[in-house]
């Protein structure tokens, strides 16, 4: 094995912030995608009144939980979203308040579009992963997963 050596610490940091990049690009894609069809009527300004209900992004540690959070929270549920445990909702900042009493993660639900569907050039996903992810401080810093073992866990969720 060559290169610097890489202490536990680094590999758990480096694990954690790609789990949490990983699980805001999930929600926001289901997010995007459940909610295509009625985005542009939903979406409300940041600045929106107290008592206007926003369209938002539920996460608990299920949908069933998620969707339980926002009905005894006083939202309204638009759909459940399975594969990263939450709901799409209508809510007031005030009934997103308690739902995030509850241990919900209410994140505002934007809408997503594409940026661009032409490349400049033909090359393979690897050759941008780095940026993408904003890993290049680790690739720059030499780490780059050399001697780690990896383990998958399919859980079937």
């Amino acid at each position: 094995m060559s290169g610097r050596r890489i202490n536990k610490s680094e590999v758990g940091r480096s694990v954690r912030w790609m789990r949490a990049r990983q699980r805001a690009l999930l929600v926001a894609v289901a997010a995007g995608a459940t909610a295509l069809p009625a985005a542009t009527a939903l979406v409300q300004p940041a600045h929106a009144d107290p008592g206007t209900a926003q369209r938002v992004i539920v996460e608990a540690a299920s949908d069933t939980a998620a969707l339980s959070d926002v009905s005894s929270a006083g939202g309204s549920a638009i759909a459940a979203l399975a594969s990263s445990g939450g709901a799409a909702a209508l809510m007031t900042p005030t009934q997103q308040a308690a739902a995030e009493a509850q241990g919900a993660v209410v994140v505002p639900d934007n809408p997503v579009g594409v940026a661009a569907t032409t490349s400049a050039g033909t090359h393979p996903p690897s050759a941008v992963y780095p940026q993408v992810t904003d890993a290049s401080p680790l690739v720059s810093a030499g780490v780059n997963g050399a001697g780690v073992a990896v383990a998958v866990l399919d859980t079937g969720i």
